[in-house]
């Protein structure tokens, strides 16, 4: 009777040690979720500000592209404005031909 006793209350212990492992299995997987949904929010933060860099940049070297282009037509029309210039600063010079008729 004395061992029926100890064994009965050696399988309540075990029953009571399981359940408590199970709950604190359970607590753990629901404290790793909230980490996992924290981390998945703060990775999608860091998406977003890294598109809205590569963004920026690339309309900054845009902007930059467009400067560029922008001296380069000055230049050219700098040169073909000195280019008319010149060419009036010169005197005229006239032929007379001749026509039969």
């Amino acid at each position: 009777e004395q061992v029926e006793r100890e064994k009965k209350k050696t399988k309540d212990t075990f029953q009571q040690l399981h359940s408590l492992l199970v709950v604190r299995e359970q607590l753990v997987l629901r404290e790793l979720d909230g980490v996992v949904v924290v981390a998945r929010h703060e990775l999608e933060d860091k998406r977003k500000a890294l598109d809205a860099l590569r963004a920026a940049k690339e309309s900054t070297e845009l902007d930059l592209a467009m400067n560029k282009l922008k001296e380069v037509q000055k230049k050219n029309l700098k040169n073909i404005e000195d280019g008319i210039k010149d060419e009036l600063s010169k005197p005229l010079s006239v032929k007379w031909v001749e026509v039969e008729g």
